[in-house]
């Protein structure tokens, strides 16, 4: 290459720096083109255009011209092509006329890179012919070599820059050296417009749906959520999520898509459908009672230390098994007195009493002595009213007690009368003392026949002991 067009490179870097970029495209071919060009000729050996004299004054002065021109070219494939061009050059004679010189060029150029940008080699023949002034009529062949940068900043445009070294007749034959910088546009008309089938404004060589509108975004697919997921492939279409979760949204990121999550702002394991299970209890807390205390599901998530089927947030005695109407506290005696608030413990008694049998109260407890029934009846007889009336009048003294009243018979007659018998007196005397005017809700009976006797049933005095009426101060 010429000393001068080694020059020339920097100014090609510089403008190649300062084009905008396009995504990587091959050239369109086969495919014609048009361009022009401008730049200068710079005459570096002498130029023997026209009749050669001794003298030499109508030879080309040596020098620098400008120069313009147009060219057409078929790009026969992406790195390969041919164009024919015509330049023109106005030129000083040494005599100092002027002249204007055609220069017309056959060219072969070949890219040596794919894509947009790419540098490129040149070669051709071509011959000059000046149009008139002092330079005689005369036809010089000429041809070339060439170096240059090609770069398509559009589907359809590509800017050259290059340096052509021109050899033609001189002094001697081929003694010419004229290097000729150039910078210009090639316009391909037939790539102005790509094919875009489903007119979405992605040419189809870049659609990878070409039948369907898209986004660019989607590489030409439709995504109506804007996602970058396809429609096709997008699993929530309407609604805008990450591509790992093919389209849709994870908000509280535990695994599972907002669509298969039912609570879908916190996290959650798969198996409570994405819902916390705060305490860890095997209970999703929507269902916890007790959300934040690991408990059991028969008490809806809530802590039961003591088992006693109160839970903790409500048993005064979370550590000590107890019944409900003691708020979870012990009651050995069931007398709803707790055991450390109950002197007697161990005896069923009144709340009043801190859990003791008052005197009045013991006289009628156990077995009642002086209740009587006609044989093998129900009937009270009248000899039991007087301390029917004593028991009512103990009742009404002490509104807190409940009385259980019991019955009971001896041996004789059949198990299942007895029973019977022994339930229906219990229930006389229940009567008896809510005709007295006790409330019924104070008064328990039950019959239990043959079956506690408390003497030997072989003698008539054991047997008689056995057929009684019991009290008792009745469970809380």
């Amino acid at each position: 290459m010429h000393p001068s067009a080694r020059r020339f490179a920097p100014l090609l870097l510089t403008t190649l720096a300062l084009l905008p970029a396009r995504a990587h495209a091959e050239y369109p071919a086969p495919a014609p083109y048009i361009g022009v060009h401008g730049g200068a000729s710079v005459q570096l050996r002498p130029w023997d255009l026209g009749s050669y004299t001794p003298e030499g004054d109508t030879n080309v002065a040596l020098g620098a011209s400008g120069l313009g021109g147009l060219r057409v070219g078929v790009q026969i494939l992406p790195r390969f092509g041919a164009e024919l061009g015509a330049s023109m050059i106005p030129i000083t004679a040494k005599d100092g006329v002027g002249s204007l010189v055609t220069s017309f060029d056959l060219d072969a150029f070949y890219q040596f890179t794919d894509g947009d940008w790419t540098p490129y080699a040149s070669l051709g023949v071509g011959g000059y012919h000046p149009l008139g002034g002092d330079i005689t009529a005369d036809f010089d062949p000429h041809g070339q070599v060439g170096v240059g940068v090609r770069g398509l900043f559009l589907p359809w445009m590509a800017l050259r820059v290059e340096a052509r070294d021109v050899i033609s007749d001189g002094l001697d034959a081929l003694g010419s050296n004229n290097l000729e910088l150039r910078i210009g546009l090639d316009v391909f008309p037939t790539a102005t417009k790509a094919k875009d089938t489903d007119d979405d404004g992605i040419a189809d060589e870049d659609d990878a749906c070409i039948d369907v509108p898209g986004v660019a975004s989607a590489n030409g697919c439709p995504d109506k959520d804007g996602d970058s997921v396809t429609d096709n492939t997008d699993e929530c279409p309407t609604t805008a999520g990450e591509v790992r979760l093919n389209g849709c949204v994870d908000t509280d990121s535990d695994g599972l898509i907002d669509t298969e999550d039912s609570c879908p702002s916190e996290k959650g394991p798969e198996e409570f459908k994405g819902c916390p299970d705060t305490d860890d209890d095997g209970l999703p807390d929507w269902n916890d009672t007790c959300p934040e205390e690991a408990g059991t599901a028969a008490n809806r998530g809530c802590p039961d230390t003591d088992s006693d089927g109160i839970v903790d947030s409500r048993d005064a005695c979370p550590n000590e098994p107890g019944p409900q109407w003691t708020k979870g506290c012990p009651d050995r005696d069931g007398d709803a007195v707790v055991d450390t608030e109950d002197e007697c413990p161990d005896v069923r008694g009144l709340r009043d009493y801190k859990g003791c049998v008052p005197a009045a109260v013991q006289k009628y407890t156990g077995a009642i002595k002086g209740i009587n029934f006609e044989t093998n009846s129900a009937t009270i007889l009248a000899n039991s009213y007087k301390i029917l009336d004593q028991a009512n009048e103990v009742l009404q003294s002490f509104p807190e007690l409940r009385l259980q009243i019991d019955g009971h018979t001896d041996d004789v007659g059949a198990d299942d009368a007895n029973m019977t018998l022994s339930a229906a007196r219990a229930r006389s005397v229940r009567e008896y003392l809510i005709a007295k005017g006790i409330d019924e809700s104070r008064l328990l009976s039950k019959g239990y026949g043959e079956t506690a006797p408390i003497a030997d049933n072989t003698t008539n005095t054991g047997r008689a002991a056995n057929r009684r009426i019991e009290f008792s101060i009745a469970d809380r």
